[in-house]
């Protein structure tokens, strides 16, 4: 349903067409935790492109540096997947259905948005679908809008549960969705054969939750919440280092325009 271009910059050298040189990387806040400069230089270990850590206060810096910097591409994470689309002046089809970008492409000072979160969601959630059930995403920001999606195209039935509600109700509708306020987690969580935690914080929302036979899938992958739950409860545990795989290999085949070395980034996140 969904596809990317290949952008590819290439030049002539001695009668044969090779890279340009390319600067890529990540914007938000706080990152210093990323693993997406490592698997990147895990995919392409002899590539003459880079891949850096770009902090930013707020997307209007984040921009300031994508152009100051001369970088071709880059990741987004927390805070920006949302207000980045302020700044595109074009945005694909996936990314306006999410109402979120996770990768940005610079084309001179022109700016094109795209979702690959999509993509890590629905292949970590691919070996699930066959059973189908109800699947209860915790969060709509960017993360969760994208979970939502990919797993209603699986074939699950989605409910999105978010402290605010009227965002969840809104983003719900406009998708066939169902909806409902975080508090009512200790109610639905019973009939969810699958929970996606997409929370950019560690909250104490399942503390009086049992897990037990449930399918816990957790975005976050560098301080995970749910792990030791999971563990005690009986559940079964989805780390979020797959969804950062499975949203990083379109990426930077978007980036490169090259295939990158995936059993290199699988072992890399393996250590997660």
């Amino acid at each position: 349903m969904y596809r990317f271009p290949l952008l590819l910059s290439v030049s002539r050298h001695s009668g044969r067409e090779i890279l340009n040189k390319m600067k890529f990387g990540l914007i938000g806040y706080p990152i210093a935790h990323s693993m997406s400069p490592a698997l990147f230089r895990a995919g392409y270990p002899a590539s003459v492109h880079s891949y850096e850590l770009f902090p930013a206060n707020n997307i209007e810096e984040a921009l300031s540096i994508i152009r100051n910097e001369n970088i071709a591409g880059v990741n987004v994470t927390t805070p920006f997947k949302e207000s980045v689309l302020k700044y595109t002046q074009n945005t694909d089809s996936l990314a306006k259905e999410i109402e979120a970008a996770n990768l940005f492409m610079r084309s001179g000072n022109a700016f094109t948005a795209y979702n690959t979160d999509y993509y890590g969601a629905k292949e970590s959630l691919r070996q699930f679908a066959s059973n189908g059930g109800r699947v209860a995403i915790i969060g709509c920001g960017g993360a969760g809008r994208a979970a939502a999606i990919a797993a209603r195209d699986l074939g699950f039935d989605v409910i999105i549960l978010n402290r605010d509600k009227i965002k969840a109700k809104n983003f719900a509708v406009k998708n066939s969705l169902e909806f409902a306020g975080i508090e009512q987690l200790s109610k639905i969580a019973g009939d969810a054969r699958i929970i996606v935690d997409t929370l950019p914080v560690i909250t104490n929302i399942y503390d009086s939750i049992s897990l037990k036979s449930k399918i816990v899938f957790e975005a976050k992958y560098s301080k995970p919440a749910l792990k030791m739950k999971c563990i005690e409860d009986g559940a079964f545990y989805v780390p979020g280092a797959l969804w950062l795989l499975n949203q990083a290999v379109p990426s930077f085949r978007m980036f490169t325009g090259e295939e990158p070395n995936i059993s290199a980034m699988e072992l890399l996140t393996e250590s997660c």
